[in-house]
């Protein structure tokens, strides 16, 4: 059984319906929950998901002048808390404290991103076997094995072969 870390740009793809990333975290949660497979991710990426899909979805909303009506902003604020109650009953949240941000300030020089950094620390300090990334910069030089979503689900059903 392996313990899957997700990154904070799977997430997003999932719950804002970004293809093909949302169809291979639909099929990882299934896959997950028929096997045995546990899935995390950084308490700081639910924070980060809201921002950007409540975001998202008032600027979608905004009148040509830049404002959001309230009726607006009350409803992308009731699907964002949806989304993230729809995956927190997915996927165990990780803290994120001191040690975390020790460690991913010591990953610097692998990526000098610390919203990466802080989820490659807190993936290693949760002792996850993979990171699923879309990054695929991420994907070259994370300290653990670190795979696209798509491939994440490949290798986990039994159908990657020798070579691809």
């Amino acid at each position: 059984m392996a313990r899957l870390f997700f990154d904070t740009n799977v997430l997003l793809d999932y719950a804002m319906g970004r293809n093909p990333g949302c169809e291979a975290f639909v099929g990882l949660a299934k896959l997950a929950r028929d096997n045995g497979h546990t899935m995390h991710v950084a308490s700081e990426s639910l924070k980060d998901c809201h921002y950007v899909i409540c975001s998202s979805l008032k600027a979608a909303n905004r009148t040509p002048e830049g404002a959001v009506s309230e009726g607006a902003a009350a409803a992308a604020a009731e699907i964002t808390w949806a989304q993230l109650d729809s995956l927190m009953g997915l996927i165990h949240v990780e803290p994120v404290g001191h040690d975390e941000c020790l460690l991913a300030r010591s990953y610097r020089a692998l990526h000098n991103g610390f919203e990466d950094s802080l989820v490659l620390a807190t993936a290693h300090l949760s002792k996850a076997d993979y990171l699923v990334s879309g990054d695929e910069k991420l994907q070259k030089h994370a300290p653990i094995a670190c795979l696209s979503p798509t491939d994440m689900l490949t290798l986990l059903s039994g159908s990657f072969t020798q070579g691809s």
